[in-house]
């Protein structure tokens, strides 16, 4: 389908808890160990105690305990790791062969099916008309396909297509796909790299298999040094925000002139919110992409039909990540786009990257 849709990362890192019943060996301290009087221990011996010594010598430097954290906040952080943990279980990742044209298919229907909805076609003719759409497209961009598998069914994919077209002559995903063939838009020989679709099932959503295929497309960039990737993304928040500034005017949203939506929807495409001290995206997709640092060029009315956002799209472009030395240096890029590929297969490695 036309859009990429799109997922976050747990806190990294854990503080030593320190148990105040252990020692720093793990083992039980004395004072809950031993039950001799120590005090009397001294009065007999004139010595003082074990516990006595123990508390009279500093600790040395590079010895110190380090401090427990809050329960609450362990809780929170134990949480998370074994959330992480219990979604990663079971996903790996492949390149997409034309014996998966028909699960992918399947995914495509199911990520998009409000989008597939508005369609004058029924549910069946769609999906014989995308079998023999994805069929082709695989015949040349199967390398720039990988998919997610959890316990060897695919969850999600993203398909790139090489191309010698610039960022700069999208008008319509229609147009850009050939109709969704990919059949003029494919160049071996291409510089650029045209996503043309990026389907996870919504249930896998939140779960490392989007960063799995982010890495997989960033190291294939970077191993054919390619230039850039661009790619139209939802603005999935538009359609509510709209209702909303529209009803505080006073106004309904399907009574404005072509012009007024376009100046709302540019509106929306501005706007920011603050994050951790940074002003990012306030639409929630465009967030996730400008995290892993893809610019905005414009906002294109028409771009695809999604009634969540009012068929507005935003041409998104993701930069060949490497410096230009490195580009020109075939030992470097091979090596540092393999790693890419490499670490792409390993969901936790994965998610820290994107």
């Amino acid at each position: 389908m036309s859009e990429i849709g799109r997922d976050q990362y747990p806190a990294a890192g854990t503080g030593l808890l320190q148990d105040p019943g252990l020692d720093s060996r793990g083992g039980l301290s004395l004072a809950d160990s031993d039950t001799t009087d120590h005090s009397e221990l001294h009065h007999m011996t004139g010595r003082p105690s074990a516990t006595q010594t123990r508390a009279r010598v500093p600790l040395q430097r590079g010895h110190e305990r380090a401090p427990s954290l809050p329960k609450p906040a362990l809780r929170r952080r134990l949480t998370a790791t074994w959330q992480t943990l219990r979604s990663t279980r079971g996903l790996t990742l492949r390149y997409a062969a034309v014996t998966d044209v028909p699960e992918i298919v399947d995914i495509d229907l199911h990520t998009f099916d409000r989008v597939y909805r508005e369609y004058d076609q029924d549910h069946h003719s769609i999906r014989d008309e995308l079998l023999d759409k994805f069929a082709k497209r695989l015949d040349n961009v199967a390398k720039w396909t990988p998919v997610v598998l959890d316990r060897g069914k695919i969850v999600g994919f993203m398909m790139g297509c090489p191309t010698h077209r610039e960022p700069e002559d999208f008008t319509t995903w229609e147009e850009m796909t050939d109709n969704g063939t990919l059949q003029s838009t494919y160049s071996s020989a291409g510089r650029n790299v045209y996503i043309a679709t990026l389907s996870i099932v919504p249930e896998r959503s939140s779960t490392p298999a989007k960063s799995m295929l982010f890495a997989a497309q960033v190291g294939r960039i970077i191993l054919n040094n390619a230039d850039q990737a661009f790619f139209e993304s939802r603005l999935p928040g538009l359609r509510s925000w709209a209702e909303r500034h529209c009803r505080q005017r006073g106004v309904r949203l399907d009574e404005l002139s072509e012009h007024e939506t376009t100046a709302l929807a540019q509106t929306y495409f501005n706007l920011t919110r603050t994050i951790n001290g940074k002003a990012v995206p306030y639409d929630r997709l465009l967030r996730i992409y400008h995290e892993v640092g893809s610019k905005f060029v414009k906002l294109v009315p028409g771009a695809y039909r999604d009634h969540p956002s009012m068929d507005f799209g935003v041409l998104t472009v993701f930069p060949n990540p490497l410096p230009s030395w490195a580009r020109r240096r075939r030992v470097v890029r091979n090596l540092i786009g393999r790693l890419i590929l490499l670490a792409a297969r390993s969901p936790m490695i994965a998610r820290r990257m994107f």
